[in-house]
């Protein structure tokens, strides 16, 4: 893991991608791709296309860990591109004990999108790495604290439920997640997420710039596997993969912005508040979103946290 961390991260010499796991024909020996038997008709909600066009992928060296292409619909990935950047709004963040003024740390995006200076938007963005919704997480303990909480935003507990439901697995409940905001440039070095009380899934989904994700083994200094992440992308830890290393080395510019790609007849976006959909919709309005978006991903790792 160390030594695949630091080749991907490089910057003196860009890494080649060779050996980085895009789900594509090159891979055909190192993952499987999954299909599923959805019975829930047609009805599909949460800007989600239908299961039947998802591309799912179980990688054959690291059991329970699987990949979702394909998952979002465009309007789908503007949707919870905008929510999660407004979840920043009255939830921790790691710009409450920063030199940023009180509106910046209570309500990060529209602090950013309002700052006229462009080198203080920058610097902004730049400090913004995580929030935490539901059970907080404490950064020095390493513990969820049963009295630090909120109540875990009902939409993103649909979404996750109806992707959990959809891959088998039940009585799944969101309970606790860390919205991570990376720029072009930035990394989050190798560590397992091992705090919570039980063995659930957990849920990642990627919007925005690109990134290599690393996953490894029990120990730092296994190796590790690079995967390819784009906008829409799903990652779902379960099984063995659940408490393994992982890391994220890079993040780059993407090739397609496959949140503007108005291409769906159906963007499965029915039960989303009609005027955030609109202001999705809205070329305008949109506008300060892309150039957030320019240079940043944007990633939220959700978790139960309770047996």
């Amino acid at each position: 893991m160390i030594e695949k961390f630091k080749y991907y991260k490089s910057k003196d010499k860009l890494p080649s991608f060779n050996d980085v796991i895009d789900c594509s024909e090159k891979d055909k020996d190192k993952i499987e791709q999954i299909q599923i038997k959805y019975d829930g008709g047609n009805s599909i909600y949460g800007g989600l296309k239908h299961p039947d066009d998802w591309e799912i992928y179980k990688i054959k060296n690291c059991p329970g860990l699987i990949i979702i292409k394909n998952a979002f619909t465009s309007l789908g990935q503007r949707y919870w591109i905008k929510t999660l950047l407004n979840y920043t709004k009255d939830n921790p963040n790691n710009l409450l004990e920063s030199k940023f003024c009180e509106s910046a740390r209570k309500n990060f995006f529209k602090a950013w999108s309002e700052e006229k200076d462009e080198q203080k938007q920058y610097a902004l963005k730049k400090a913004m790495r995580w929030s935490t919704l539901g059970f907080h997480y404490n950064w020095t303990t390493k513990e969820y604290n049963e009295d630090y909480k909120n109540d875990f935003p009902r939409e993103l507990n649909d979404l996750i439920c109806t992707i959990a439901n959809i891959l088998g697995f039940q009585n799944y409940k969101s309970e606790a997640a860390i919205i991570n905001f990376y720029y072009i440039g930035t990394t989050l070095a190798a560590h397992k997420d091992i705090s919570e009380h039980c063995n659930s899934p957990l849920f990642s989904l990627s919007f925005g710039q690109s990134a290599i994700f690393l996953i490894g083994g029990e120990n730092k200094d296994d190796d590790a596997i690079p995967i390819l992440l784009n906008s829409g992308d799903i990652v779902v830890m379960s099984n063995e993969s659940r408490f393994l290393y992982h890391a994220v080395p890079r993040i780059f510019e993407t090739t397609k912005q496959s949140w503007n790609n108005f291409n769906e007849i159906n963007h499965n976006c029915e039960n989303f508040n009609e005027n955030d959909l609109h202001d999705c919709m809205d070329e305008e309005k949109w506008k300060v979103f892309d150039k957030y978006l320019k240079d940043s991903r944007i990633n939220v790792n959700v978790r139960q946290f309770k047996k």
